[in-house]
């Protein structure tokens, strides 16, 4: 299939996906830490921006939301020992199962970016992708995303930087979601009792005293009563949520332009970064397009595509070259190329050239090494077959400069490298690889010995 198919799926479907995985781990990651320091877990959120779900897992309310970039947990203690450490804990976790699958990556010997977007449906580097792109958000930009979710260094900084008594405030807002917990399960008297020992342990916070009249105003003896009074008491404990930047409604044109840049700077950093990473393998893939352009071209016997593609090519080396240099492999694919299309035009002299610099590439990304043969025996296979297709297209040329002799010998030397080449075929296995390398040997034995029948009659004719 062609490669901007795959990297649409991977882009539209995987990379959501992964994110939604992502987003898992960092919420799970920070409810163990929340669990640990002996807080209680309240709600999670998944996904940031409107919310679209919300359903109940035990004890714990859970909400699913539109955009996959980030996510919240809310989790409280009225304990005051190492209240405000535990929130850096929390404002933290969500960077360790990141953290430790860009290690993981690397440790196995596959980074993020080795593996390709565009050669089929691959959820690793998806996840790679969206690993990278969240880390690169969570770490570097300090703003409240959509529906109040907020990164993880602006979480960082409001618990490291917050108020004196925003340990106190966070206490009291324990108490209170413990009483709406327990009035959204019919426990009233729990209720009450939660609010009334936050109130002897804290003393008249603002939360508290809110909370006390609401319980207090209602009857609370039917299931109407305790709604209205645990949505009054959520109205309560968001208001009381702090926030360091104004309500959307009252900002200015200017500060919509900062808010904007602030929030997405990041992602732009991050698919620029991804963009290098990435940057040699979508050349190659142009490359491959190009090739195949100029294949059919010379085919086809179109004299002006055919020099249409040669300027293609010429400020194509100019212009990328300098920044991507191609790979010998690479180089010897071009260069078969371009020589088929001086011989489409006719031009026997500069298919020479081009068809012994394609010679020389091949030769030079040889896979001498056997460990490097072993690793990776399909582009070993790749590179000989090549090797062959030149020598072939070799003699084909010298038969028609009436070097007749010299095209036999040009000959005799694929067939020895077919030769070797059969009995090295073990290298890839026994299975459907070896049986398709099987096949694309027969068919370069096929194509030479019809090249030298023709060399032969071209020699007999003459």
């Amino acid at each position: 299939m062609p490669d901007w198919i795959w990297i649409a799926a991977n882009l539209g479907l995987g990379l959501p996906l992964a994110a939604w995985l992502i987003v898992l781990a960092r919420e799970v990651a920070r409810g163990l830490i929340a669990i640990a320091f002996g807080f209680r877990l309240f709600e999670i959120q998944l996904g940031a921006g409107r919310r679209r779900a919300e359903f109940q897992l035990g004890p714990i309310d859970v909400a699913l939301a539109d955009l996959p970039i980030a996510g919240t947990t809310i989790a409280r203690s009225g304990a005051p020992k190492r209240h405000r450490l535990a929130r850096l804990a929390m404002a933290t976790a969500p960077l360790l199962p990141q953290a430790g699958w860009l290690l993981a990556r690397l440790f196995i010997g596959t980074p993020p970016g080795s593996a390709p977007l565009f050669e089929g449906p691959d959820l690793l580097a998806c996840l790679d992708v969206g690993n990278c792109l969240l880390l690169v958000l969570h770490s570097t930009a300090p703003v409240e995303l959509p529906g109040g979710v907020r990164t993880d260094t602006r979480l960082l900084l409001d618990s490291a930087l917050g108020r004196a008594d925003s340990n106190r405030a966070a206490r009291s807002n324990y108490y209170t979601r413990l009483a709406r917990h327990r009035i959204e399960r019919a426990d009233v008297e729990g209720a009450r009792a939660a609010v009334t020992q936050g109130l002897t342990q804290l003393g008249p916070e603002a939360l508290l005293v809110t909370s006390q009249t609401e319980l207090d105003a209602t009857e609370l003896s039917s299931v109407i009563d305790q709604g209205e009074c645990a949505d009054r008491l959520s109205v309560a404990i968001k208001s009381s949520e702090p926030r360091r930047q104004i309500e959307r409604a009252s900002w200015t044109l200017m500060e919509h332009m900062r808010q904007g840049f602030f929030s997405t700077a990041p992602i732009t950093i991050a698919f620029v970064l991804l963009g290098f990473v990435q940057a040699d393998r979508l050349a190659r893939s142009i490359e491959t397009g190009m090739i195949g352009l100029s294949d059919r071209a010379a085919l086809a016997g179109d004299v002006d595509a055919c020099a249409v593609m040669e300027n293609r090519w010429q400020m194509w080396s100019r212009e990328v070259d300098p920044w991507l240099p191609p790979g010998e492999a690479d180089l010897s694919r071009r260069h078969l190329g371009l020589a088929g299309l001086a011989r489409c035009r006719s031009d026997l002299r500069t298919a020479e050239q081009h068809q012994s610099e394609a010679l020389l590439t091949a030769n030079a990304a040889g896979f001498s090494d056997p460990a490097k043969l072993f690793r990776d025996p399909e582009k070993w296979l790749d590179n000989e077959l090549r090797m062959a297709l030149l020598l072939r297209e070799a003699a084909e040329l010298d038969s028609k400069r009436n070097s007749h002799r010299e095209a036999l010998v040009t000959l005799t030397r694929a067939e020895r490298r077919l030769s070797s080449l059969r009995g090295k075929l073990g290298l890839l296995g026994e299975g459907k690889d070896w049986q398709l390398a099987g096949e694309r040997l027969y068919k370069e034995r096929v194509e030479l010995e019809a090249t030298r029948l023709r060399v032969m009659a071209s020699m007999t004719a003459r």
